[in-house]
């Protein structure tokens, strides 16, 4: 039996998820799944039309799935490589040279099928076993990397503060590459009227402040456990590659064990990014589920559609838009959920993690939608230059600034008692010169701001508010900023902070 048609079919979505598999939500792979099944068998049954031979028509069905599935990647790859940027203005010739080539060998193969004598379902085995263990040792890593995300913390324990017992509300907003005020001044943008409305408010903003790490996975993992990765997650020294224990130590960090202690809510918004998203949480707030029949494409759908021989279309305005619709959606979906939490009962400790200002720079000021996708076109949302990427970028940090001090207010007014909001960025915009600067404001019941000072970084924004509200005796730590990345997370490059203003 061919089982080979429908297994190439289903093989690209299945390895496309598996190299995605932290980013992304499993389900997100079912329309994929969906759409190469029909297609493989849309395209048996017109191929069998015209051939009237169903082991040939198999077969010719099989080169054109190879030659659908492929050529995306093999586009990308080309139109990525020093080949293209040597053509310079030329590469855009590059994606028709890659089809006509596709092309005259699809003809070859499928004439050399056509004229064939022979028994053609004798490559069925073969065919059979090649795709049958692509897609079985697929499933083998899915489901090794499904059971190791599931595993519990294997995070340093550290004594809790105090005894359980009630305390204020705790809100820990994460402005994803929110740079410090002096280095959005670098990039053309002055920020201190909202600096100053925080301020209005009763924030305590850090003026000198700076993240400890460059990167968002090491930099939530270290803050989220008040400390430096080679303290607080277990490795083998400084050259220890092994990531899983800081993604890990993201999921069920410290400062979420310390408050599911005292008996705290822990309540948690939708990142966007599933390797950031505390499902577990006892309140997981996620906008509704996509129909399966929405125009919406997801990221990863789209990602998907970009590696066929649909690229050169997904590189159209029309599609472009689409693939960001999602992260656009969502940030106001987080806008406008986050005050309501504040009604709820009990003590309760909300963590929420929003992709912005970060790429892609899909808001105008006004929070409409940016329809001119050269502010988005690259990689992973970002601009066609440095030019287009900063003022998108820029765009960005003006919505977020127009709506999140209205947001903190209505959170403060629903709050029978006033709670520790923490507005922080995990590191700054992707510039070496200002990739650790970031925003890190405080409100503290009382404005009881003793404890924090201009350098204070997140290594000990909780060992603060734990000392401050729960009675904890954790030493601050030495405000360093760390050069390292995911590939290294335990190394100790410390770099020389800048001048503070």
């Amino acid at each position: 039996y061919p089982l080979f048609v429908v297994l190439l079919a289903i093989y690209p979505s299945l390895a496309l998820l598996t190299w995605n598999f932290r980013e992304v939500d499993a389900y997100v792979v079912l329309r994929p799944l969906l759409f190469s099944i029909s297609f493989a068998l849309i395209l048996i049954a017109i191929s069998f039309l015209f051939v009237k031979n169903w082991p040939k028509a198999i077969l010719v069905s099989t080169v054109f799935i190879i030659f659908f599935f492929s050529f995306g990647h093999i586009s990308l790859l080309l139109e990525g490589s020093a080949f293209a940027a040597a053509l310079g203005g030329l590469s855009r010739f590059v994606t028709i040279f890659l089809f006509a080539i596709a092309l005259l060998t699809i003809i070859f193969l499928c004439r050399v099928i056509l004229r064939s004598k022979k028994d053609l379902t004798a490559i069925y085995q073969v065919l059979n076993i090649i795709s049958l263990f692509l897609v079985v040792s697929t499933g083998f890593m899915l489901m090794n990397r499904y059971f190791s995300g599931k595993a519990g913390s294997p995070v340093q324990q550290s004594t809790a503060p105090g005894e359980t017992a009630a305390g204020p509300d705790v809100y820990y907003i994460i402005l994803d590459a929110y740079g410090r005020q002096d280095s959005l001044n670098t990039l053309g943008y002055d920020n201190a009227a909202f600096v100053s409305a925080l301020e209005d408010i009763g924030f305590y903003v850090a003026s000198c402040s700076r993240s400890n790490y460059p990167q968002t996975v090491v930099s939530m993992a270290s803050a989220l456990n008040m400390g430096y990765l080679w303290d607080v997650i277990p490795n083998q020294g400084s050259d220890d590659r092994n990531s899983k224990p800081v993604y890990a130590g993201i999921l069920h960090g410290q400062v979420r064990q310390v408050l599911e202690n005292r008996g705290y809510r822990i309540i948690a918004f939708d990142s966007g990014a599933d390797w950031l998203n505390w499902r577990d949480a006892d309140r997981f707030v996620a906008p509704p589920p996509r129909s399966l029949l929405s125009t919406q494409l997801d990221p990863f759908e789209y990602i998907f559609l970009d590696t066929t021989a649909l690229h050169p279309l997904m590189t159209q305005p029309f599609f472009l838009q689409k693939k960001y619709v999602h992260n656009y959606d969502r940030i106001l979906f987080a806008l406008k959920e986050l005050p309501k939490i504040a009604q709820s009962e009990g003590a309760k400790f909300v963590y929420v993690h929003m992709l912005i200002p970060h790429r892609p720079n899909i808001f105008l000021p006004d929070g409409s939608m940016n329809l001119n996708t050269d502010y988005y076109k690259k990689g992973v949302g970002e601009g066609i230059n440095r030019q287009y990427d900063i003022e998108g970028y820029i765009n960005n940090t003006k919505f977020v600034n127009s709506r999140l001090p209205n947001v903190v207010r209505e959170i403060l007014a629903n709050s029978k008692t006033p709670p520790v909001i923490i507005i922080q960025a995990d590191h700054g915009y992707q510039l070496p010169a200002i990739r650790f600067d970031i925003l890190n404001a405080y409100f503290f019941p009382n404005q009881n701001y003793a404890a924090l000072y201009p350098e204070i970084s997140p290594v000990n924004t909780f060992r603060v508010v734990f000392n401050t509200y729960f009675a904890g005796n954790y030493p601050l730590l030495k405000d360093q900023s760390i050069d390292i990345g995911i590939n290294r997370p335990y190394g100790k490059k410390v770099m020389k902070p800048g001048e503070c203003p």
